[in-house]
Formats: structure tokens, C-alpha cells, sequence
């Protein structure tokens, strides 16, 4: 197995390279859509995140929207783990195989993130041009 190295001059180039890239995560959910009186009801059992929208496809986008906010906020305030493990979710790394959530319910979101955001503020960087 090879070694990593670990000197603070690659690890700042390597900040510098990565400073304000885009890196998406994507989480798969089931969504469900039911009609109430004029409206669509979307939700999304799995964070308990619900929108309406006048038709299926209006609630499904702002359905989509929703999670993503929800998860963004959640990560914002630092309380998105708790939040997860509120709803259930929690770490398998056991690599077994497992039932992979199917069907024609499925919604793939994207959660975009930056990496090293506001790199000049680094630690390792501070003091360095």
C-alpha cells in the first residue's frame, strides 16, 4: 500500500486547485403524490418534506426544490445529522446486500456544495500569496 503524503505544501496547492469547485452530492428519495380537493399533495416520506402544487408535475418540482432547501438549511444551521438520524437514516458500511430503494416514485436530487469555500481563510493559507 502506498504512502500519502501529507506535506502542508501539497495540501495547499491542493486547496488552491479546489477553492470554489462545484462538487454535487445526490441522494435518491421516494416521493408519493395524492390529489386533495384542487391541489396535488407531494411528499417525501423519508425527510417528511411535503409541497402542493395545482398539478402533479408542479407539486413534484416544488417538491424537489423543497428537499433541496431542507437538506441546505439543515447543513446551514449544523444540524443536519441530527436531523437524519432523526428521520432514520444512518451509516452502512457493511457493504451486505441490501434492498436499494425502486420503483416509479423515485426522485434524484441534487445537493450542490463548494469545496475549501472561501479558501483564503484557510489555516494554511493565511499569510500565503
Amino acid at each position: 500500500m502506498g504512502r500519502l503524503n501529507h506535506k502542508p505544501t501539497n495540501r495547499i496547492s491542493s486547496i488552491m486547485q479546489n477553492r470554489n469547485k462545484a462538487v454535487q452530492f445526490h441522494v435518491k428519495v421516494p416521493y408519493e403524490t395524492k390529489a386533495e380537493n384542487d391541489w396535488v399533495i407531494a411528499s417525501c416520506p423519508p425527510f417528511e418534506v411535503l409541497s402542493q402544487g395545482r398539478t402533479e408535475e408542479e407539486a413534484v418540482r416544488n417538491l424537489f426544490e423543497a428537499i433541496q432547501l431542507f437538506v441546505e438549511s439543515c447543513y446551514r444551521r449544523g444540524t443536519l445529522q441530527q436531523v437524519l438520524e432523526e428521520c432514520g437514516f444512518k451509516p452502512d458500511r457493511s457493504h451486505a446486500d441490501i434492498d436499494v430503494l425502486s420503483g416509479d416514485h423515485l426522485m434524484d436530487v441534487p445537493l450542490p456544495l463548494l469545496i475549501a469555500k472561501n479558501a483564503e481563510n484557510h489555516p494554511l493559507l493565511i499569510g500565503k500569496s
